[in-house]
């Protein structure tokens, strides 16, 4: 495989890896396909689920990437349509609590991922704006659609 898709493959999963333990909770799937561009319905995600090999609840890359050499599962993968959409994966995956907002810490580290085109400074501006070292997903849209 491709030396590039294998690196961005890793990238995502890292930035998934929030305890850097090498593991992302099965939960985090659905967001890593998205995030890949991929946007799977729930059987075809907890089909993939079924097939691969949890360690409390969690899965290693290595068990990712067996699984997208399964042709069973690569001739039913939908394509996500652009950035934006995928700009809205990474924003859903880091909005655990599902209050349609993230940090500020989170949307720096967006900003490193290259899913939006906009200079330290823009981002650091946007962030002297905010209230509460929050950006809601309204806030985010209108950042990327303006910068």
């Amino acid at each position: 495989m491709d030396e590039e898709i294998i690196l961005k493959k890793r990238r995502i999963f890292d930035f998934l890896d929030t305890n850097k333990i090498g593991l992302i909770e099965s939960e985090k799937l659905k967001f890593y396909y998205e995030l890949m561009g991929l946007n799977l319905n729930e059987t075809q995600l907890s089909s993939r689920l079924e097939s691969i090999t949890l360690i409390d609840g969690k899965i290693s890359f290595e068990e990712i990437e067996k699984l997208s050499s399964n042709r069973r599962f690569q001739c039913e993968q939908i394509k996500v349509s652009g950035p934006i959409e995928k700009a809205g994966a990474f924003f859903r995956a880091l909005d655990t609590d599902k209050n349609n907002a993230i940090n500020v810490n989170d949307f720096r580290k967006l900003s490193t991922l290259g899913i939006f085109r906009a200079t330290q400074e823009q981002i650091e501006n946007k962030i002297s704006t905010l209230q509460d070292d929050k950006i809601t997903t309204a806030e985010f849209y209108q950042f990327i659609f303006n910068n």
